[in-house]
């Protein structure tokens, strides 16, 4: 359907231990986002990706996600490689975020999307996503989701 697509989210990270285990939300289903997309249930399923420092696919990856969907969220479940000195950086700056007040760290997805259609919702013409395939996962500075 297409080539990849970097869909920016807000997102939030929920969860995040000294091992470099964690939980981050990367989407919100069934919500118009900023570019005018609904992403459906079922669309993400279960999947694995890599995770990588601002979509810097010529970085080596960080760490590995688990993907999946847990009612209106999509959850990625990464541990991070914390021999890589990129991962004890971000590791840190993730960590220093969430000890510090609400966390601000925001994500983004890489992906393919495998099925799509145009349609309705809330009165405004948007792209329903029905099946993506996730590349990577990465922390950005400024997502763009709901």
């Amino acid at each position: 359907m297409g080539g990849i697509v970097f869909k920016r989210q807000g997102g939030s990270i929920k969860e995040l231990d000294r091992t470099g285990k964690g939980v981050a939300v990367i989407a919100t289903l069934n919500v118009v986002d900023s570019d005018d997309d609904v992403t459906l249930p079922g669309a993400f399923g279960q999947q694995e990706a890599k995770m990588v420092p601002a979509h810097d696919w010529a970085h080596v990856p960080i760490g590995k996600v688990a993907i999946r969907e847990e009612g209106e969220q999509v959850l990625a479940d990464f541990t991070m490689n914390l021999d890589i000195p990129a991962a004890r950086d971000w590791h840190s700056a993730l960590m220093f975020d969430m000890a510090n007040g609400r966390p601000l760290q925001e994500w983004s997805y890489g992906f393919t999307i495998e099925d799509a259609g145009q349609g309705q919702h809330e009165g405004r013409a948007v792209r329903f996503l029905k099946r993506l395939k996730v590349h990577e996962i990465s922390p950005v500075m400024r997502g763009a989701g709901v």
